[in-house]
């Protein structure tokens, strides 16, 4: 073995780094940033080095194994003799490790730098991109500090992807400053404001621009009776907008057998009444205050999330005084937290397509009826938001077929917000109408209107047409049957299906069908990863042995000029390499083909076993001089 190892590594060494020298400076560096010019030439020069790896080590191999087996006596007449079976150990030792070196570096190694590759050279371009958003919103941060946390925002963006920057490391000293500025003018402002009951402020919809969710998650995890209790509190402090409330949640979560609901429902009663008592005094400035607030509770109440926000919304942004109102903040984010069930804020899509992960998404999703709806979505953004992963999606496009496959109707849409629902918090008779499998743990939900935060007449619909291009009703919420992880991997199958890891393969591969992908080409790639290693296997032995065939006797002296036939035999070599990578695919739809999509991994693996195993007996059977 160890003439085997000195020739193999020998060689091996030699050509990776010349291969590594050839991807290092053999290519012209395209526009980066000057820190990775030197990464980039690595990166290209290991990622020509690992693909050239296959040929390099079974020339290298093959080198060492005719150095090797010219120590070998094995028999003249006789096959299969204990001198063969020896080598051939040694040989499949060898094999075996190069075997899972060379999966290794196909499987992980080469697609984790062609991944890095890329971005390098999209680098430049977002770093222009960002720059150029940082500076546009850093120009309009002397009308809102909030466009000076933007500007921060993309600038600190500058310096993950360049440390260096010197513009970015100005552009957020400058932000900061601003930010800083504006926030001591808005304070001083707030402060007068309070000084000056009557006179309005300049807007303050940044008091609470995000639900604050510790109040409503008490409110969903409280039983009746804690409910109640809270609500009697309250009205002992004269809260009666609160106590309603608690008491209206108590009685909403209280079964008909509760002892507490007819408490609850007098308690409520009575609050209402306080509260109705209340808005008939005379119209004094306070009371037209708290009239306000009554209606906006009402529409709370009653459902009208939307008409509800905007009210306590418009009361947060007209004066200080009501901003903290305890009424106006909590109603207000409870309302915000009901929208949000419904609809979204336009401003949450605002640059969101320089972020996209993904691009040019599409697939099909069918019906019990036979019917289906064909989805183009032209860029996704996922973005982490409390603990979970809500995903915006740019230009949403529906087509309606019926069973027939003849088009119904279509729906198009700028930006749909993506949320994932547990199916527990869904009726019986939605999961039979999606015919949703009990096993998903969650589905995806799509929101398809957007809202202005402070403008009640600015809002964006989605856009329903019929077939005869007429525009007709549709909902502004779907929910999509199917689970919430296969809409992640079938927004990775828009890099190539070849580009997929194992797992995702694999959950594509359940369903490919359904989602309007071909099963064949997923299982396709899947039996290319597994039956790479028999390929290279079967390569290997079939270098060693040619090796026996031209092994080094003592007979025939080792001649240096043979060293310069190598390279030569290296190049041919990475061509059957890339042949046989490529009849790899074209074996695997024969597979398919004969044995089904559930058994061609049993019948490759049999037909790629049989020929590791023919190339082997090939082996056993040379014979000495």
């Amino acid at each position: 073995m160890k003439k085997i190892l000195t020739g193999l590594l020998s060689y091996s060494i030699i050509a990776f780094i010349a291969c590594t020298l050839m991807g290092m400076f053999g290519i012209s560096v395209p526009d980066l940033i000057p820190q990775d010019v030197m990464k980039y030439r690595w990166n290209n020069g290991f990622l020509v080095s690992m693909v050239a790896l296959p040929s390099i080590c079974i020339t290298g191999l093959l080198l060492g194994c005719a150095v090797h087996f010219g120590d070998v006596r094995a028999p003249y007449k006789i096959r299969f003799s204990s001198a063969i079976v020896s080598a051939f150990k040694t040989v499949m030792i060898v094999c075996v490790g190069l075997t899972l070196i060379l999966s290794l570096a196909h499987d992980v190694f080469v697609p984790n730098m062609e991944l890095r590759k890329v971005e390098m050279e999209q680098k430049p371009e977002l770093i222009r991109q960002y720059l150029v958003l940082s500076r546009n919103y850093l120009s309009k941060s002397f009308k809102n500090y909030e466009y000076a946390n933007l500007a921060n925002f993309y600038a600190k963006r500058v310096q993950e992807l360049d440390p260096k920057n010197e513009e970015a490391k100005e552009l957020v000293r400058r932000s900061e400053l601003s930010a800083a500025d504006k926030a001591n003018q808005q304070k001083e402002k707030n402060t007068s404001q309070s000084e000056k009951y009557n006179e309005p402020s300049l807007g303050l919809s940044t008091v609470a621009e995000t639900v604050d969710l510790t109040e409503i998650n008490k409110i969903h995890s409280s039983s009746v009776y804690e409910l109640l209790l809270q609500a009697e509190k309250m009205f002992e402090e004269r809260d009666y907008l609160g106590a309603h409330y608690y008491a209206q949640m108590a009685v909403k979560v209280a079964d008909l057998k509760d002892v507490n609901l007819d408490r609850a429902r007098d308690l409520a009663n009575k609050a209402w009444n306080v509260l109705s008592e209340a808005q008939a005094e005379v119209l004094t400035e306070e009371n037209k205050f708290f009239c306000r607030k009554v209606e906006g509770y009402t529409k709370l109440m009653a459902g009208d999330y939307l008409s509800a926000y905007y009210i306590f919304q418009t009361l947060a942004n007209t004066k200080i005084n009501y901003a903290r109102d305890t009424d106006v903040k909590r109603y207000l984010n409870l309302s915000r937290y009901q929208l949000t069930q419904e609809y979204f804020f336009i401003d949450e899509t605002t640059d969101k397509d320089t972020f996209e992960s993904a691009e040019n998404v599409y697939f099909s999703l069918h019906h019990g009826n036979g019917a289906y709806d064909i989805f183009y979505i032209k860029g996704i953004t996922d973005v982490k938001q409390t603990g979970n992963m809500v995903r915006y999606l740019r230009e949403v496009h529906i087509y309606s077929f019926d069973q027939y496959g003849d088009f119904e109707k279509s729906m198009v849409v700028p930006y749909a917000k993506m949320l994932s629902v547990s199916i527990d918090t869904i009726s019986e008779e939605k999961i039979k109408e999606l015919r949703i499998n009990p096993e998903w743990e969650s589905i995806p939900y799509l929101l398809l209107c957007s809202v202005d935060r402070d403008r009640e007449d600015i809002r964006v619909y989605p856009v329903y047409s019929d077939k005869n291009g007429e525009k007709t009703e549709g909902s502004n919420q779907i929910l999509l049957s199917m689970p919430y992880d296969d809409f992640g991997v079938i927004s990775k199958c828009t890099n190539g299906i070849s580009k997929l890891n194992m797992w995702s393969l694999n959950k594509m591969k359940r369903s490919a069908d359904s989602y309007g992908y071909s099963n064949e080409l997923i299982v396709q790639s899947m039996l290319r990863s597994v039956f790479y290693p028999f390929v290279i296997m079967f390569l290997l032995l079939l270098a060693a042995v040619v090796a026996w065939n031209y092994r080094l006797t003592n007979n025939n002296l080792f001649k240096f000029v043979w060293v310069f036939t190598l390279p030569f035999v290296n190049i041919i070599l990475y061509g059957v390499v890339g042949y046989f990578d490529f009849s790899i695919k074209l074996m695997n739809f024969i597979f398919i083909g004969v044995a089904g999509v559930k058994g061609a991994l049993f019948f490759g693996l049999a037909f790629y076993m049989l020929g590791v195993i023919l190339m082997s007996v090939i082996f056993l059977a040379r014979k000495g001089d």
